[in-house]
């Protein structure tokens, strides 16, 4: 969620605030801590042979630490073309909707200077967030594959804007089969990328 609130303060005017940037930041994590809590509830684990700190720091041992930091960097890095490309496909389709104020949407392109960047701090947040599930997680790639796309593309995406947000639909297709397009392409490259045997 904070990764969808920081883009939304970049390519929204709901958002022109720091005050209602905080306030969605404390919802968010409110929701996410009341999401993580049902999960331990309703999803109880068994006993398991070790934790997950161990597992992170075992993962962490696996390779020498250049490597590691090489494999974080190019994770985040790749985000951006991989966003880019998607959205360039989709971008005669969704154009208008950003360019019409009279749809009262609040929609905007931030210049290139803002978007670089700004994509390439929120596909490091999501290597952050990624990496110690891809490290614990003992799956077959093709799992663990799925399972970070669902993770990219369900609480990261389909929960907040294609269902949450106040688009028409037409908009919220697009960009819903856009985003979940970006989440199977992004997600395969950070378990190609960063799943250590």
């Amino acid at each position: 969620m904070f990764n969808n609130i920081i883009e939304g303060a970049f390519f929204t005017t709901a958002i022109s605030t720091l005050d209602v940037f905080l306030g969605g930041v404390l919802v968010g994590l409110l929701i996410t801590l009341i999401e993580a809590g049902l999960a331990v509830v309703l999803f109880p684990s068994g006993r398991a042979e070790t934790s997950v700190r161990t597992e992170v720091i075992e993962y962490f041992r696996r390779k020498p630490f250049p490597s590691l930091l090489g494999r974080v960097a190019l994770s985040a890095l790749i985000y951006f073309p991989v966003y880019f490309t998607f959205g360039a496909i989709v971008s005669p389709l969704v154009i208008p909707y950003y360019t019409d104020p009279s749809l009262g949407l609040n929609l905007r392109i931030p210049s290139f200077e803002v978007m670089i960047p700004l994509e390439f701090l929120r596909g490091f947040l999501y290597v952050v967030a990624l990496l110690p599930i891809i490290a614990v997680l003992r799956l077959p790639k093709r799992f663990l594959f799925l399972s970070v796309a669902a993770l990219l593309f369900v609480p990261g995406a389909f929960v907040p804007f294609v269902a949450g947000a106040p688009f028409p639909l037409f908009l919220r297709v697009v960009h819903g089969l856009e985003i979940l397009a970006d989440s199977l392409v992004y997600g395969a490259a950070l378990v190609y990328i960063l799943k250590i045997k």
